[in-house]
C-alpha cells in the first residue's frame, strides 16, 4: 500500500510506541526460559551469548522507542536502520537458541516444548508490534520459525515431520495475519489523515470567515471556535474545547443572546447586538442555527456566526443622508423651474383680486351701491383667492419631506390635478399641449399623495423637455384602472429614450440633465 511521507513518519512513530511493550515482553519471556533451562545446557556460554544479543537488541529497541524525537524526522534513515537491527538481531538469536534446544534436548523434552511455545508466542506478538513495517515482521517470523525448522528437517521422522508441517502452516498463517494487520494499520492511518485534513480544511474555512464563529453543544460547552474568536478574547482555539459558554469573559450580551436561543425552540435566529471590540461597542449581525448531526435527541449543536456590520450601518446611514440631500437638490431644481409658473399663476389672480377690490370700493362710495354687482365681485374675489390658496398648498406639498407621512386613501383625480396645476402654465409658456384624459371620480389609491405628485411633476416636466423641440408638441396623461390596480401612463411626442439611458435610468441619482436644470430624469 502506497503512502506519502507524512504517513511514513506516522508509521515510524507507531513503531516507536509499540516498541516499549514488545521489548519488555521478549525480555520477560527470555527470563522465564533461562530460569527453567539454563542449568541444563551443556554449553551455557553459547546460550548466554544468544541471551545477551536478545537483551541488548530489545534494550536498543526500547531506547529508540523512548528517544525517537532525537532521530525523527531529521535522522530518520539512521533510526530505521538501528530499529531494524534491534528487531532482527534478537530474532536471529531466538532462532539459533531454539535450534540449539531442539538439537540438544530433542522433541520430547519439556525445555523444547517451552522453547516452541515461546517461539510461537513472540512470532504472533511481533506481527502486531511491527505491523507498520511488514518487511520487519516477515523477517522476524522467518528467523524465529525458519531456523528451528531446519533442525526439525534434519531428523526425518514422523514426529519432526509433523511438527515441521505445523511450523510451515503456522508461518503461512502468521504471514497472512501480518499482511492483514499491515493493511488495516495503513488503511486506518490513511482514513485518520483524511479526517484530519478535512477537519483542518474546515477549520481553515471557518477561520477565513470575516467574523466570530463558535459552535456549542446542548450542554452550553464549546465544541469549537475560529481563530478570530479565540484571538478576540486572548486564547488559543484548542483552549475553548469542552469549556463552558462564557469562558475567557466572552461578551455578556452575546452570551445572553446564545442562552436565550438555546432555551427556545427556534431552529434559526438572526439579530443585531453590540459586541465590544477594542474597547468600543460595535454593531454585529449574529446568526444562530440549531443542528442535530447525530440525529439523537439531546445532541443538538448551536452554530453562531457574528459579523461586524458597524461600518456597513454607518455607510448605510451616510448613503441615506446622501439620498436625502440628492432628493432635496432635485426638488430645489424642480422648484426653480416651477417658480416662474407659480409666480405668474399667482400674479394674474392677484391682479384680478386688486381690480375687483378697487371696483368694489368705488361702488361702495356711491350713494346707492349696486348690491348685485358687489356680490358678483365678492364671489370673484373668493374664487380667485381659493385658486391662489390651492396653488400654494400644491407647492408646499411638493417641496416638503413626505417619507414619514401615513398612507391614506386619496382620490386619483385630486392627486393628478395637483401635479397638473403646478406645471400647466409651464406647458403654456413653451406651447406644449398637456392632454389629461378624464378620470372617473370613484377611482382612489392608497398612497402618500405628496410623493405621487412629486413623481408626476418630474415625469410631466421630462415629457415637456422631450416634446418642446418637436414639430408636434404634446404630452398626454391618462389613468387606467384594472380591478384593484391603477396605472398612470405619461407619453410624449419626443424621440423616445435612448438605450444607454434606459439601461441606467433606474439607478439612484442618475440624470441626463446638467446640474440645477430640473428634476431627476425618470
Amino acid at each position: 500500500m502506497r503512502v506519502d511521507g507524512d504517513l511514513e513518519q506516522q508509521g515510524d512513530l507507531e513503531l516507536a510506541r509499540r516498541a516499549l511493550a514488545g521489548s519488555w515482553g521478549q525480555i520477560a519471556l527470555l527470563t522465564v526460559f533461562t530460569t527453567f533451562t539454563a542449568y541444563r545446557f551443556r554449553e551455557p556460554a553459547a546460550m548466554a551469548a544468544f541471551a545477551s544479543v536478545i537483551v541488548s537488541g530489545n534494550l536498543l529497541r526500547l531506547y529508540l522507542g523512548w528517544r525517537h524525537s532525537l532521530f525523527l524526522p531529521v535522522r530518520r534513515t539512521r533510526w530505521r536502520r538501528l530499529m531494524a537491527a534491534a528487531i532482527l538481531l534478537p530474532a536471529l538469536s531466538w532462532g539459533l537458541l531454539f535450534f540449539r534446544v531442539i538439537r540438544e534436548f530433542g522433541l520430547t523434552d519439556y525445555s523444547t516444548s517451552i522453547a516452541l511455545l515461546i517461539g510461537s508466542g513472540i512470532s504472533a506478538a511481533i506481527i502486531t508490534s511491527v505491523a507498520p513495517d511488514r518487511r520487519l515482521g516477515a523477517g522476524f517470523v522467518t528467523l524465529v520459525i525458519g531456523i528451528p525448522l531446519i533442525a526439525l528437517l534434519q531428523d526425518l521422522n514422523e514426529r519432526s515431520t509433523g511438527i515441521g508441517l505445523i511450523f510451515v502452516f503456522y508461518y503461512a498463517f502468521l504471514s497472512f495475519q501480518l499482511r492483514l494487520y499491515h493493511q488495516t494499520f495503513w488503511r486506518n492511518a490513511i482514513n485518520q489523515q483524511s479526517i484530519l485534513q478535512q477537519r483542518n480544511r474546515l477549520q481553515d474555512m471557518v477561520d477565513a470567515i470575516p467574523g466570530l464563529v463558535l459552535w456549542i453543544g446542548s450542554d452550553l460547552r464549546y465544541k469549537g471556535v475560529n481563530r478570530r474568536f479565540a484571538q478576540r478574547y486572548g486564547a488559543g482555539t484548542e483552549e475553548y474545547l469542552g469549556k463552558e459558554l462564557g469562558f475567557r469573559n466572552v461578551d455578556k450580551e452575546l452570551v445572553l443572546a446564545i442562552r436565550k436561543f438555546t432555551a427556545s425552540t427556534a431552529d434559526e435566529s438572526a439579530l443585531e447586538i453590540r459586541i465590544t471590540d477594542r474597547r468600543e461597542p460595535r454593531c454585529h449581525l449574529v446568526v444562530m442555527r440549531r443542528v442535530n448531526p447525530s440525529k439523537v435527541q439531546g445532541s443538538d449543536e448551536i452554530y453562531v456566526v457574528c459579523i461586524d456590520v458597524d461600518d456597513l450601518k454607518k455607510a448605510e446611514h451616510e448613503l441615506e443622508q446622501e439620498r436625502l440631500r440628492s432628493e432635496l437638490t432635485s426638488k430645489l431644481a424642480a422648484l426653480g423651474e416651477l417658480n416662474a409658473n407659480v409666480a405668474h399663476e399667482i400674479r394674474n389672480p392677484l391682479t384680478a383680486v386688486i381690480a375687483a377690490t378697487e371696483m368694489s370700493q368705488k361702488l361702495l362710495e356711491a350713494t346707492q351701491p349696486d348690491l348685485g354687482t358687489l356680490r358678483k365681485l365678492a364671489a370673484k374675489i373668493l374664487e380667485t383667492c381659493a385658486r391662489i390658496n390651492k396653488l400654494i398648498d400644491a407647492l408646499k406639498g411638493f417641496s416638503r419631506k413626505s417619507s414619514g407621512d401615513p398612507y391614506v386613501v386619496t382620490s386619483l383625480r385630486d392627486v393628478v390635478r395637483s401635479a397638473v396645476d403646478l406645471v400647466e402654465h409651464h406647458f403654456g409658456m413653451h406651447h406644449v399641449a398637456l392632454k389629461v384624459d378624464p378620470i372617473d371620480e370613484p377611482v382612489s389609491i392608497d398612497c402618500r399623495p405628496v410623493e405621487i405628485t412629486q413623481v408626476l411633476v418630474n415625469l410631466l416636466t421630462n415629457g415637456l423637455d422631450a416634446a418642446r423641440g418637436r414639430d408636434e408638441k404634446w404630452v398626454r396623461l391618462r389613468a387606467v384602472a384594472t380591478g384593484e390596480d391603477v396605472r398612470i401612463l405619461i407619453t410624449d411626442s419626443g424621440m423616445g429614450i435612448p438605450e444607454p439611458v434606459s439601461e441606467q435610468m433606474f439607478n439612484p441619482f442618475f440624470t441626463t440633465k446638467p446640474a440645477g436644470t430640473g428634476p431627476v430624469s425618470a
